[in-house]
């Protein structure tokens, strides 16, 4: 088999038409290019009414690379591992952890052109998708470190679609906070407490106090008895609802009601999804928000993702 320069699905591999029929056409095989397959999940396109007509109208974000529409995604279908500092999906492999969010990002972008660590906007696209049509086949044991997503002092950052080549300091504000209301996270416009007193900025690397939330259903934002421009209007805050934050989808909350942990203080980037170790705080929709980029526990792994463009 020989390698090419970028990465492929080859029509007449053997692995991959076996992995194809076990899994009813869900997860499929794809190499970089040193040969060496990930098993891939593979998302198709959707637009966001078909999972609930509360997240509006249109393609999913997910499916939109500065600009441009593309037929699909694809997700590690297991948490990476690592083989000559590249990152692979492989069953019956040890699964990196113990590994930081840029080690993370790293092993990913190594593979090639398309391939990324598994970002915030394919990641609730992955969810959506895969509960609306009771796919069976994503195998989780970790946390996910995810990009695309950052809090800085509360403030939300995030690319306005899937693009995942574009440099993190150039990642836009939404202008929604996660304030801290009494130890709970809620949005809002501006920061009235903090999680911590006198936050330094993003080079505040404490990790003292953080909010919590136990069913992510609950998340509230700031609506006060007379309007006020400090409100937020559900269109505000719909494309929080596609991220998989904010929770106004319906079918997508019945099975994934799950934590949310803020430190609005410092820079935090985020993992999703839980591990087994978790009991009932583990699941699909569980957001973290509390870590530094240095961190790398026994709990956190992390995964590729893939467009070709």
């Amino acid at each position: 088999m020989s390698k090419i320069e970028s990465p492929t699905i080859y029509v007449q591999d053997t692995l991959r038409k076996n992995v194809e029929e076990k899994t009813d056409g869900a997860v499929t095989v794809l190499y970089d290019d040193t040969g060496i397959p990930s098993y891939m999940m593979r998302i198709p396109r959707f637009k966001v009414e078909t999972i609930d007509t509360s997240l509006g109208h249109g393609i999913h974000p997910a499916f939109i690379v500065n600009g441009k529409e593309v037929p699909e995604i694809f997700v590690g279908q297991m948490n990476a591992t690592i083989i000559d500092g590249r990152a692979y999906s492989l069953p019956d492999e040890k699964q990196e952890r113990y590994i930081n969010f840029d080690d993370a990002r790293e092993a990913c972008a190594k593979k090639g052109k398309g391939w990324h660590l598994l970002n915030n906007w394919e990641y609730a696209a992955l969810v959506m998708y895969i509960v609306k049509n009771r796919i069976k086949y994503f195998k989780k044991e970790w946390w996910d470190w995810v990009d695309g997503l950052k809090i800085v002092d509360g403030e939300i950052f995030t690319p306005k679609d899937n693009n995942f080549e574009l440099p993190e300091n150039e990642w836009p504000s939404l202008g929604i906070f996660f304030d801290d209301i009494d130890g709970v996270p809620q949005l809002s416009k501006k920061i009235t407490h903090y999680s911590e007193p006198d936050p330094k900025g993003a080079a505040d690397d404490r990790d003292g106090g953080y909010a919590h939330l136990g069913n992510i259903s609950k998340l509230e934002y700031a609506v006060s008895q007379e309007k006020s421009p400090d409100d937020f209007t559900e269109t505000d805050i719909r494309p929080l609802a596609q991220l998989l934050i904010e929770p106004s989808a319906t079918p997508i909350i019945s099975e994934t009601d799950d934590c949310l942990y803020v430190r609005n203080y410092g820079e935090r980037l985020p993992r999703r999804g839980g591990s087994w170790s978790n009991g009932a705080a583990a699941g699909l929709a569980a957001l973290g928000l509390v870590n530094r980029r240095s961190y790398s526990p026994s709990h956190v792994g992390f995964r590729p993702a893939f467009i070709g463009i």
